[in-house]
């Protein structure tokens, strides 16, 4: 380097703190120069320890230097950082991914366990779940435990039971329950759950209503039948007012 190979600017003269700089530690030979080259790249006590002194004697050399640091330091190390950075955020997410399969792959056994349960449970073989059955089958541990590895407590399981059986009878189908049971899981989040609770809830409404609807609609074609029924009798009865004037006329 043009620094080790002007011996005389340096030799005997004093630096810019007005001590001798002893650049032959620096730059005496080819491996010192790489060394000290590397300790600038690396901002080691570079400005102070061998940059000012350097200039002091060939102010030319401060835009090497400068060049030196804006490719290395703030360019090829970055990249290199960045490359390394990236891999490991990327292993970071394909790790995080494999665990969030496994996670699904337990809750898929879970559910099939549970199907499995609750169809044995199933006394009667009708392809309902009664309330008193879901109870009955809630008491066992392993229920219990599949039920905490899909993430849902006995709370939410019970209001899930509710939800789904809008008339109040007491029974919902089995299958319609584990799948509501899924999506409830595939959207554990916080946010997603509620949700799916609010959709279930607006749906179940919605079949109150029309519940609702069929029975009115019922009551209506009763009373129709009940004036079909019952007009002829009535128009053969005495209206009010002549039975008010004839009261009267006695009187």
């Amino acid at each position: 380097m043009q620094v080790g190979h002007n011996h005389e600017a340096y030799l005997g003269a004093l630096s810019y703190d007005g001590t001798e700089w002893a650049y032959s530690t620096y730059f005496g030979t080819v491996p010192r120069s790489m060394l000290t080259l590397w300790q600038v790249i690396t901002l080691d006590n570079w400005a102070d320890g061998i940059v000012r002194h350097v200039i002091h004697q060939q102010p030319l050399m401060g835009f090497l230097f400068i060049l030196l640091i804006l490719s290395t330091t703030y360019g090829l190390l970055n990249i290199v950082v960045g490359v390394i950075v990236e891999n490991t955020l990327g292993t970071a997410t394909r790790t995080q991914e494999q665990v969030e399969q496994e996670k699904e792959e337990e809750k898929k056994s879970a559910a099939s366990s549970l199907r499995r349960i609750f169809e044995l449970s199933d006394v009667d073989q009708s392809g309902t779940l009664s309330q008193a059955e879901f109870r009955a089958a809630w008491k066992m541990r392993e229920v219990q435990e599949k039920f905490e590895t899909l993430g849902i407590p006995m709370k939410d399981a019970e209001q899930l039971f509710r939800l789904m059986d809008p008339d109040g009878t007491g029974e919902i189908k089995l299958t319609e329950f584990l799948a509501s049971c899924m999506q409830l899981v595939s959207n554990s989040q916080m946010g997603h759950r509620d949700i799916v609770q609010l959709s279930m809830l607006v749906e179940n409404s919605s079949k109150k209503v029309d519940s609702l609807g069929r029975k009115i609609d019922s009551l209506e074609g009763a009373v129709k039948a009940f004036n079909l029924v019952s007009g002829p009798a009535r128009q053969s009865l005495p209206s009010g007012g002549v039975l008010g004037r004839r009261h009267v006329t006695r009187r």
